[in-house]
């Protein structure tokens, strides 16, 4: 028959390749940009209040896994909010001693307005529930820090030819 089509000639179209096929390393593989706040020991926020507050920015809390994330229209993760204290889950029935902000930097886009997103909320609840805003290494935050974090994700996303403005980071 002259339309049939034999194996070899199949594997021999010519199509572009799927980024599975290349099995390239990601730079950002397992790399985040973090924030935790540090709660009073006799001032720890309401699990209540806090689901209510997070709610409200726009985070959705996963029961299964125990976490709040914050979500694009298209379902891809930002950022994560999640109990900072070690096996410990977020949950009413859990004190909250500390909480730790994640933004997974693998497969992101515009790093900096999400991390932008993230730290306004940050300093939102640490105002709100009188919980101390720390960096990754548990130092204070300072505006000096915020500006590092920013460079930092500016550089990211032009490294990944992100779309991102060039504009005078504050």
């Amino acid at each position: 028959m002259p339309n049939e089509r034999t194996t070899i000639e199949v594997k021999n179209e010519i199509r572009i390749p799927t980024q599975a096929e290349f099995d390239l390393e990601d730079p950002n593989e397992d790399k985040f940009l973090s924030v935790h706040l540090l709660a009073k020991t006799e001032k720890r926020p309401d699990f209540n209040l806090l689901h209510t507050k997070l709610i409200a920015n726009g985070l959705t809390f996963d029961e299964r896994k125990k976490v709040f994330t914050k979500m694009s229209t298209n379902h891809i993760t930002y950022f994560y909010l999640l109990n900072g204290e070690a096996e410990k889950d977020l949950s009413a029935e859990t004190p909250i001693a500390m909480l730790t902000f994640l933004l997974p930097l693998k497969g992101q886009n515009n790093i900096l307005k999400v991390f932008e997103n993230m730290i306004a909320l940050a300093r939102n609840l640490a105002t709100s529930f009188e919980m101390k805003l720390l960096d990754d290494d548990f130092n204070p935050v300072s505006d000096q820090t915020v500006a590092n974090y920013k460079e930092r994700a500016a550089e990211l996303d032009i490294n990944l030819g992100n779309n991102v403005a060039r504009r005078r980071i504050k």
